[in-house]
């Protein structure tokens, strides 16, 4: 069942473990500059996290849909201390929703279950490949 006409419940989950990946990607940069980065490298990195942040801000836009429970976890947190840099933004993916008080469908569970099994095997083969 989709509850957006172009994000199936599968995409979403997708699409949220690619962020996370990207907002690691943008932490190691941002580590690697070192002390004195140049003006070049400052813009990059300054690019890199405004085109992170539209991103993340879109697939907010979705959650609402598939886990509005997520919206109020969220707001909870970010009363308590609003994120500097969009890396460093928590994810509040259906797995992180389960305590008692906050639902969550199941189908997103198994969905995300799914796409990381599949993640992990993909990982591994990459790893026989380069063996």
């Amino acid at each position: 069942m989709s509850l957006h006409p172009d994000i199936s419940p599968s995409l979403f989950i997708t699409i949220r473990i690619d962020l996370e990946s990207e907002q690691h990607c943008s932490r190691s940069d941002i580590a690697l500059q070192g002390a004195h980065p140049t003006d070049r490298q400052k813009t990059a990195v300054v690019y890199q996290q405004n085109t992170l942040q539209c991103k993340v801000d879109a697939w907010k836009q979705v959650q609402l849909l598939y886990t509005p429970a997520a919206q109020f976890v969220s707001s909870r947190m970010e009363t308590i201390s609003i994120p500097d840099n969009p890396e460093d933004i928590k994810p509040f993916l259906p797995s992180l929703l389960t305590a008692d008080s906050i639902s969550c469908s199941p189908y997103l569970l198994t969905i995300k279950w799914e796409l990381q099994i599949t993640q992990a095997g993909d990982a591994l083969d990459k790893i026989r490949q380069s063996l």
